[in-house]
C-alpha cells in the first residue's frame, strides 16, 4: 500500500486543512463524503473524485485539499512500483455550541 509522508498521524493532520464551506454549515449539513483517487508509480495524486458527497460547496472543498497532498511513498509490489486506488472517507459534523 502507499503511505502518506510522516505516516497516518500526518495524513490526518493534512486533512484538517479542510474547511466547512460557510454555505454547507449555514444549512446544517452533516455527514460523510467518500472520495477515491490514485497513488500513481510516481507517488502523486491523480484522478481523485468523489464517490459519494454531500453537496453545498463540501464536496469541491474535499477534492481542492486532496489534490493539494504533497507526493506518497508509491504502493509496491515484489518491489516494482504500482499504481494504488486510495478511497478516504471525510467526515463532517458540526459541533453544537452550549448557547
Amino acid at each position: 500500500m502507499p503511505s502518506f509522508p510522516g505516516g497516518e498521524a500526518e495524513l490526518f493532520k493534512f486533512l484538517k486543512e479542510i474547511k466547512y464551506p460557510r454555505k454547507a454549515r449555514r444549512n446544517r449539513i452533516m455527514g460523510k463524503v467518500y472520495v477515491t483517487f490514485i497513488i500513481n508509480t510516481e507517488g502523486h495524486v491523480v484522478d481523485a473524485k468523489i464517490l459519494r458527497g454531500l453537496g453545498y460547496g463540501i464536496d469541491e472543498e474535499v477534492l481542492h485539499v486532496i489534490n493539494k497532498m504533497p507526493d506518497w511513498e508509491p504502493g509496491k509490489v515484489n518491489d516494482r512500483r504500482v499504481s494504488v486506488q486510495y478511497n478516504l472517507p471525510v467526515n463532517f459534523n458540526l459541533k453544537r455550541s452550549n448557547k
